[in-house]
């Protein structure tokens, strides 16, 4: 997609309005839970990525070279040879412990943002009851909610928003993680069909 940007500035300066500025995106500068986000987002990716890259080596039913090569200078194992069951079985266990400390993560996310709107809808309702009359003016009113100001309800929109959003980055990063642990499993489930059909012959 074009970026236009600049064509949009010249109308906002036709229009005497200020002109939309360039921001350089730095993760360092978010907040804490977007921080959290992206560096669980980049773990998903990582998983992910190494599996994929792994799995013409890991379904190989090709035998393993009988005698050990020696690593490479950056220390990676070489993709192109077939794995050992014992090295494909090592596979299987760190990534299920990876998918497992990814979910965890997402999970402790999830409780910090229920924590944090539970907290601000307190703040809220202790701001409300406390301005005015607070239970007297309630009350008089017949024991009615008193309407909202113009700040409390701009307020609760903006906590709204903000919690949409977020609610709507741990739905992503579960999507994401389901998605590795598909291939992960599709890769054990290729392999054990594998393995059965070599024993059958």
């Amino acid at each position: 997609m074009a970026d236009i940007t600049p064509d949009f500035n010249i109308c906002l300066k036709a229009k005497g309005a200020q002109v939309v500025l360039r921001k350089e995106f730095d993760v360092q500068r978010i907040n804490s839970f977007l921080q959290e986000a992206y560096s669980i987002n980049a773990r998903i990716a990582d998983l992910t990525r190494e599996l994929r890259s792994i799995r013409p080596s890991y379904l190989s039913t090709a035998p393993p070279p009988r005698r050990r090569q020696l690593a490479s200078n950056d220390g990676l194992h070489d993709r192109g040879r077939p794995l050992t069951d014992n090295e494909r079985d090592a596979i299987d266990a760190h990534s299920k412990q990876l998918l497992r400390q990814l979910n965890g993560a997402i999970q402790n996310l999830k409780q910090a943002e229920d924590v944090r709107n539970q907290t601000a809808d307190s703040v809220a309702l202790s701001k409300r009851a406390r301005g005015g009359l607070g239970a007297l003016g309630r009350w008089a009113a017949g024991g009615a909610v008193t309407a909202k100001s113009i700040d409390e309800e701009q307020e609760e929109a903006e906590r709204k928003t903000v919690g949409t959003h977020r609610e709507s980055v741990i739905v992503y990063l579960q999507r994401r993680l389901e998605e590795a642990g598909r291939v992960q499993s599709e890769m054990m489930e290729v392999r054990l069909g594998r393995e059965v059909e070599k024993s059958k012959s």
